[in-house]
Formats: structure tokens, C-alpha cells, sequence
């Protein structure tokens, strides 16, 4: 009776792999109430994700008080895919953005639309905000993942192309608030918004129920970095799927110019706060479902001497659309 109990444990307990790293096989639990919480995209497997997200975006002037109210919803078709066997723990992936789906709409009836598979389609660069989406469009790169499930590496020969190209002494870009924009596509922290779904919250060490662990985190808003310490915790469990989530109390960012909506140069933001969730489910074999992604924060800035607040209602959302060889 308990050899056959310890074979019904063996077989039940969710254990997520992450590559061919080293550790526990696949399907070995720890205990019924241990779990080892990783990352895996299997071999020449293509993940077709789809990116999407809905920011309530609200101006005061506060001088006047006045407000104005913007509604941006944006969906990325990217995919990832592991091309080559783990070096001593560490994966690289390769990610290719495929299509751009962007909206914006204003409290004035405004609305800016782009669709990158219809090719009549006018770019809204008009709203300045667009080029925060654009300049990954088409672009391909590979993310290494370290042992602890952080991206630890990005790179690319497009990037260095564009790179140099960008950089060129005679040809290129010399207007300095467009390069402003084009250079934040070399930022790790801008390259992996998007496609790097783990965001360093999936530990490397095995984990009880009751466990709250904390690991750092960084992402991208509304042009913004945002960072805090996240506490995260696994919440639900099943033979189908895990969830894991995380805390955000503290989110802040350090002062930095931002092209934002409606502005026709660069504006120095200032005292970014805030706060959010993340909630992750992951399938059995290592590979994320979905994610999902809470904040609400402000920041300030001045334009023609005039203080606004801006103040944001972001929700990203991850789903993996589907997987193929």
C-alpha cells in the first residue's frame, strides 16, 4: 500500500521544467506539498503568443484642474521559439514581432487606428506615443535565459544593424529626440517587455504552498519603467495548470524624458509611483498559458510651463495562441 501511495504521488505532483537544466526529472515531486516552479519551451517548438493591452490614460492640467482622457488598446503577434539545446542551464530563444494591431482614442473623438497586415494603412507617428510600439515591428532578436529564469542576454544581427545604422556619423539619425525614441529599442529592459513572459518571478528552488518568495521586477508602461520588489506566491494548483502570483506595493520609476500624446517634443517626467498585481498560469510542461498585468500610477511632468499629472489604468495580457514544430 505505501509503495503504491508513493507511485500516486510521483505521478501528480506539478513539477514545471525549465529546458534541460539540471535538477529533478520531469514528474518527480519533492513532496505532496513541494513544488519545483520553472520554465520550459521545448525544442524547435514555435510559441505563437498574442500581446495585448488596454491603458486608461487620464491628463490634469494642474493649474486649471481640467482633464483630459485617452484610451489606447494595443495587440502584438510575436513568437518564440528555442532553436538550440540548454549550455549549462542556459536557453536562448529567438523572438520574432509579427503584426501590430494600435488604437487610440481621445475624450475629443479623436481616433488614431494602425493595422501593420493592411497596407494602405497611414502610420499615427502624429501621436508620438505610436513610435513606443513601431520600432519593434518586424524585428528580430534571441533572449538568454539564465538558470534563475531571468533574461541575462539579449542580441541580434538585426540589432546591430540597426545599431550601427542608427549611429552613423553621416547618416544617421540626427534629429535628437526621434533617436531618443529609436535608442530606447536597445534598453534589455524595453527588448524584453513583451516577449519575455516569466518576468524573473518563477524561482529556481523547489516551494511550499505557503511560501512567499521575492524577486525583482521591472516593465515597461505608458513609456515608463516601472520597478519593484515583487512578493509572489503559488495560489492554485491542478493536474492542468498552475497560477502563480505577485504583488506589486511599490512601483517606481526614476526621472526620464517620455514622448507622450498630443506633445510635439520630448517632456522630463518626475515622481512616478504606483502599484500592481501579475498572475501567471502555467501549463504542466513548463509552458506559460497566459499572463496578466494590474497597474495603476502617475507621473508628472511640464510642457510651455504648464504642470500636468499624468495618471494610468494599464492591463497587459498574455495568451498563448498556439504551438507547433
Amino acid at each position: 500500500m505505501r509503495v503504491l501511495l508513493k507511485i500516486v504521488i510521483f505521478m501528480i505532483t506539478p513539477i514545471l521544467l525549465f529546458g534541460q537544466q539540471k535538477g529533478l526529472p520531469e514528474g518527480q515531486a519533492i513532496s505532496s506539498e513541494k513544488f519545483r516552479l520553472s520554465y520550459k519551451f521545448g525544442l524547435n517548438i514555435f510559441h505563437n503568443y498574442i500581446f495585448s493591452e488596454e491603458s486608461k490614460i487620464i491628463r490634469t492640467d494642474l493649474k486649471t484642474k481640467k482633464e483630459k482622457t485617452f484610451n489606447r488598446k494595443v495587440q502584438v503577434f510575436i513568437t518564440l521559439r528555442q532553436n538550440t539545446l540548454p549550455e549549462n542551464g542556459f536557453n536562448t530563444v529567438k523572438v520574432s514581432f509579427d503584426s501590430l494591431h494600435y488604437e487610440l482614442v481621445t475624450d475629443d473623438g479623436k481616433r488614431y487606428y494602425y493595422n501593420s497586415q493592411d497596407e494602405e494603412a497611414v502610420s499615427p507617428y502624429s501621436t508620438n506615443e505610436f513610435y513606443n510600439y513601431t520600432i519593434l515591428l518586424g524585428k528580430e532578436y534571441f533572449m538568454t535565459y539564465s538558470p534563475y529564469n531571468e533574461v541575462v542576454k539579449i542580441f541580434g544581427e538585426m540589432l546591430d544593424t540597426l545599431r550601427n545604422k542608427i549611429n552613423h556619423p553621416e547618416d544617421g539619425i540626427k534629429d535628437p529626440e526621434l533617436k531618443f525614441v529609436w535608442d530606447r529599442l536597445f534598453q534589455p529592459s524595453y527588448q524584453k517587455l513583451i516577449p519575455d513572459l516569466a518576468k524573473n518571478l518563477i524561482p529556481e528552488y523547489v516551494v511550499s504552498k505557503t511560501d512567499i518568495w521575492k524577486r525583482f521586477f521591472d516593465i515597461f508602461a505608458d513609456g515608463v519603467l516601472l520597478s519593484d520588489t515583487a512578493e509572489v506566491k503559488l495560489i492554485e494548483f491542478s493536474p492542468k495548470e498552475y497560477v502563480i502570483s505577485a504583488e506589486l506595493k511599490n512601483l517606481r520609476g526614476t526621472k526620464t524624458k517620455n514622448n507622450v500624446y498630443g506633445i510635439s517634443e520630448l517632456v522630463e517626467i518626475d515622481n512616478i509611483k504606483g502599484n500592481g498585481t501579475m498572475k501567471m498560469t502555467v501549463l504542466p510542461r513548463g509552458v506559460i498559458k497566459e499572463s496578466e498585468f494590474d497597474a495603476k500610477f502617475e507621473y508628472e511632468f511640464e510642457y510651455d510651463e504648464v504642470p500636468y499629472k499624468q495618471s494610468v489604468e494599464t492591463k497587459y495580457f498574455w495568451n498563448l495562441d498556439k504551438m507547433y514544430r
